[in-house]
C-alpha cells in the first residue's frame, strides 16, 4: 500500500487566474499514510517534508523533493509511535508529535531525531504549532491538556478541561495567543 503526496498550482504565483481549472501534480510515495505536511523556508532543512503516520516499524518523517519527487526516509526511534503534525520552530528544526508513543520529537538541523515523553501517560499528542515565545506547543487529546515544550526539550503542561474536552488543534493567533479547538 502505498500513499501520494499531491500539488496544487498556486493561483498568484503563477499567474493562473482563478477563473481556469485546477492543476494538481501527483507525487506517488511508498509511505502507507503520508500525514501532516510542512515547507520549511529556510536553513540546513528546508523543503517540504511530511509524516508517515503508521503504527508499525516504518513510522517516519519524510524529506520530499519537489523537484523530482524522490524522498528520504528517518525512521523514529520508536517504532510504530505513530507521526502525527509537523511544524517549524524558530531554528528552522523540525518539530512533530508522535501519538502512539506519547512523545514530541524533533529533526535537529544534523538531521537526526530527538524523542521527549510527555509527561502524562496515554496523553495522545496530536498538533503542533510554534508559540508566539519560541517554544513549540502541542494539544494532549486524550488527556485535555495543552503541553509547552522549550527548546531543550522541557515540557509544562496546561489543564485546559477534562480528559473529555479532547483537545485537537492549535495554533498561535495575531493576538500572540494560543488558540485551540475541543470537541469534547
Amino acid at each position: 500500500m502505498s500513499g501520494c503526496v499531491f500539488a496544487l498550482a498556486a493561483y498568484a504565483a503563477s499567474g493562473i487566474s482563478s477563473a481556469a481549472p485546477a492543476l494538481f501534480r501527483t507525487f506517488p510515495v511508498k509511505q502507507a499514510h503520508p500525514h501532516g505536511i510542512v515547507y520549511d523556508p529556510a536553513g540546513p532543512l528546508k523543503g517540504l517534508w511530511f509524516n508517515n503516520r503508521t503504527t508499525d516499524d516504518t513510522s517516519s518523517v519524510v524529506e520530499f523533493d519537489t523537484s523530482n519527487g524522490s524522498e528520504k526516509s528517518y525512521l523514529t526511534p520508536t517504532p510504530g509511535s505513530q507521526p502525527g503534525s509537523i511544524n517549524i520552530a524558530v531554528d528552522h528544526s523540525i518539530w512533530f508529535t508522535e501519538s502512539a508513543a506519547n512523545k514530541v520529537a524533533h529533526i535537529t538541523l544534523a538531521r537526526a531525531i530527538e524523542e521527549y515523553p510527555v509527561p502524562t501517560a496515554h496523553a495522545f499528542p496530536l498538533d503542533i504549532t510554534r508559540g508566539p515565545d519560541g517554544a513549540m506547543w502541542f494539544v494532549e487529546e486524550a488527556a485535555g491538556k495543552i503541553g509547552r515544550i522549550a527548546p531543550n526539550g522541557t515540557i509544562k503542561e496546561f489543564v485546559v478541561g477534562d480528559a473529555k474536552s479532547h483537545p485537537t488543534a492549535l495554533i498561535t493567533g495575531a493576538d500572540k495567543a494560543i488558540w485551540f479547538t475541543e470537541v469534547g
